[in-house]
Formats: C-alpha cells, sequence, structure tokens
C-alpha cells in the first residue's frame, strides 16, 4: 500500500488535525528511504550532488588568465609619450605592438581600442590575432607579419 492510500489519508482531507498532517508530511521522506526505489533515487541524489561540487571546484577559475593569454611585455613597455614625427612615429616595439598599430589605422580608432590577444609562429612569418574593442562591437582579425632585415612588416 502507498502513503497516499489507505483509511489514514481520510482523516486529513476533511478537515482533520493540521499536526497530524504536518508530521505525516515530516515522516514521509523516511518512509520513502524504507522502500528499495527510494533508496536508489537519494543515492542518485547523493551523487549528482558530489558530482556538481566536483564540477564546481574544477571550474572555479576557469575565466582567470594564465601567462600566455597576457599580452605581451613588448606592447606594454612602449613610452607613454612619443614626440618623433614623421616615419619614425608609427614604428611600434614588436611584432604584437606592430599588428595592433596596423589594424587600429586601418579600423581608423585609436591604439588604445585594439588589443594583441595571440600569435602563431611560422616559417618565416607571425600571425597576431587582435581584437578592436569598438562597444558593442568587437571585431577581430589575424595580421600577418613578415620578418625583413629591418624588423617586422605587415604582410599584405
Amino acid at each position: 500500500m502507498s502513503p497516499m492510500a489507505g483509511p489514514s489519508r481520510g482523516r486529513w482531507v476533511g478537515g482533520g488535525s493540521g499536526a497530524g498532517l504536518a508530521a505525516w508530511l515530516l515522516l514521509l521522506p523516511l518512509r520513502l528511504l524504507a522502500t528499495d526505489l527510494g533508496r536508489r533515487l537519494a543515492t542518485v541524489m547523493v551523487l549528482t550532488a558530489l558530482f556538481v561540487v566536483g564540477m564546481s571546484a574544477l571550474y572555479e577559475h576557469a575565466d582567470r588568465p594564465t601567462a600566455n593569454a597576457r599580452p605581451a611585455a613588448t606592447s606594454a613597455s612602449r613610452p607613454a609619450t612619443r614626440t618623433a614625427t614623421g616615419p619614425t612615429a608609427h614604428q611600434p616595439d614588436g611584432p604584437d605592438a606592430l599588428a595592433v598599430d596596423w589594424y587600429a589605422r586601418r579600423l581608423g580608432v585609436p591604439t588604445e581600442q585594439v588589443h594583441a590577444l595571440g600569435t602563431e609562429h611560422r616559417p618565416g612569418r607571425l600571425r597576431v590575432l587582435v581584437l578592436a574593442d569598438l562597444g558593442n562591437r568587437r571585431p577581430t582579425a589575424w595580421v600577418t607579419l613578415r620578418r625583413t632585415h629591418g624588423g617586422w612588416t605587415v604582410d599584405q
């Protein structure tokens, strides 16, 4: 007989004792644990809770950037003020900075709104992934650089 069936059900449905109904409801989980199905369901619930806790602990710091994801030191070590004019005014310090500068000029935005995200090395060439932060739009592009005797140049 199920816990809801039988003569005891009639006492609480038609205006019986509220305290009796509360006691019956509080003891219902214990009565379910006395059955095989109840024990299996409780085991599944405990294992699911442990799985969720374990996955939460593993992914707690998943969004923290690693050393590989940080911008290169060459783009951050540029002096804040440059007084040079002419062709030397747009000579960035390293390949990442060169790609950022080229992409910023291509989009017509300040270089502070463009960031280098990563690099991909190839023989004689270097690809730099750049992102422009334009508010709600964030276009990205791979900028291919070629190694020359004078340094890095953008390969168009």
